[in-house]
């Protein structure tokens, strides 16, 4: 699912993430929201991490499942959802994430 050429005009690639897990309810109305500026990609949280948002995964290994066609739920903190999804990691790949927006909703 890489960007879509429509005419010259090449559409954004948006990546949401948040503290309060990938079945929240404000991360599928965002995402709902933005799909109308770009393609959206949702990487967040496999449950609530309130208070550890700025955080990162150290001793623990981090889990990545897909969840639907755009995305993805991970075991561990909302920064570790950021760097996965900006490394490029396991099946986000094909997405280029240079001069992306990134959204994070708390």
């Amino acid at each position: 699912a890489l960007p879509i050429w429509k005419g010259w005009v090449k559409k954004k690639v948006i990546l949401i993430t948040n503290d309060d897990g990938i079945n929240s309810e404000g991360i599928i109305t965002l995402a709902k929201a933005l799909k109308k500026l770009g393609i959206v990609y949702i990487v967040a949280p496999d449950s609530e991490q309130s208070g550890v948002s700025h955080s990162l995964s150290l001793r623990k290994p981090i889990e990545l499942k897909k969840t639907g066609a755009r995305s993805y739920q991970v075991g561990g903190t909302p920064t570790d959802c950021v760097l996965l999804a900006m490394t490029n990691y396991d099946g986000i790949r094909q997405v280029s994430w240079m001069k992306k927006i990134v959204i994070r909703k708390t």
